[in-house]
């Protein structure tokens, strides 16, 4: 699969959607997995198909909040268009709300890595970063939480988001609590500082994480977010 850099945004917003859902359902809430698939034309569907968005719009609502899906893949596909919106919508109240809850930091933090993920694979930018990875995996928690996810470079050449690993961690990534991890995906990291003061713990592949980091903070700043 090729991205183009015109697209890169969008698919980014797209995938980063598609993690926050994943990570709702993990939090024992009722919703769709909102899988994203690209479409031609400049459209992004999002579950079972009766939710489309152009990328413009798509940009807009990841900014926004909100936005209006094409209007006759919804009426055709009403059952399941609700479902997806009321998923969207459930994960724009979580991300919005006033109470840092874990839930809100577990879905927050999974989306900012989706969206890295996609710079990380079709960003020409990083394309030399990981021509020698062979079986990576990175590990992300949060102390006081049972909550983690991996990060795996997969056969395909490909970093892929998954609940569990098949494989041992390459690298490990644990954040003190809720508040440094949201801090995190708010943009406030300090990648100096942050591990020096024990509010971020680095594990294995240093320069692995280090890599990662670097991104992640290139797409906070280029890419729109609720958040």
């Amino acid at each position: 699969m090729k991205i183009s850099s015109t697209r890169l945004i969008s698919y980014a917003i797209s995938i980063s959607i598609e993690e926050a859902s994943t990570e709702l359902i993990r939090c024992g809430k009722q919703g769709n997995i909102l899988s994203a698939k690209f479409l031609p034309k400049g459209l992004i569907s999002f579950g079972g198909g009766g939710l489309i968005f152009n990328d413009q719009n798509l940009i807009t609502m990841a900014s926004k909040g909100f936005t209006i899906p094409k209007i006759f893949p919804f009426l055709f596909n009403l059952k399941d268009a609700i479902a997806s919106l009321k998923t969207l919508l459930q994960i724009k109240k979580i991300l919005t709300g006033n109470e840092l809850s874990e839930e809100k930091v577990r879905i927050a933090l999974r989306s900012a890595i989706g969206a890295t993920s996609v710079f990380a694979n079709f960003d020409s930018n990083y394309s030399d970063f990981f021509t020698e990875m062979r079986d990576e995996v990175i590990e992300f928690k949060i102390e006081g939480t049972e909550f983690s996810f991996y990060l795996c470079f997969s056969d395909s050449k490909k970093w892929e988001l998954r609940n569990t690993s098949c494989k041992n961690s390459t690298a490990l990534l644990v954040f003190s609590d809720l508040f440094s991890a949201y801090e995190t995906v708010s943009g406030k990291f300090d990648h100096l500082a942050d591990p020096a003061l024990g509010r971020v713990k680095l594990h294995g592949n240093i320069p692995l994480l280090e890599k990662i980091g670097y991104i992640s903070r290139r797409v906070h700043k280029v890419v729109p977010s609720i958040i």
